[in-house]
């Protein structure tokens, strides 16, 4: 799934924009590598809010937490062929 996206939009652009091959070897890099910053940013955000969010909590429902986001995390990876 992780290069579905690039490759969707790139034929997008194609579809719209009539792109030649060398156009299309020059723009998908680009793509890949935003997709990969902003997947990284995302990491980045959720850790810092789960660190904010388990600050809050007492600790049966930071045991709780911790719970919740091991699986989320987990099935997140699964999705992701990780």
């Amino acid at each position: 799934m992780a290069q579905a996206w690039p490759d969707m939009f790139l034929r997008h652009l194609d579809r719209k924009l009539h792109l030649d091959e060398q156009q299309k070897a020059k723009i998908r890099p680009l793509l890949i590598a935003d997709r990969d910053k902003l997947m990284a940013y995302q990491d980045d955000l959720r850790k810092a809010a789960r660190v904010q969010i388990r600050m809050l909590l007492k600790p049966d429902q930071q045991a709780n937490f911790d719970a919740m986001v091991a699986k989320h995390d987990a099935a997140r990876r699964a999705r992701e062929g990780k």
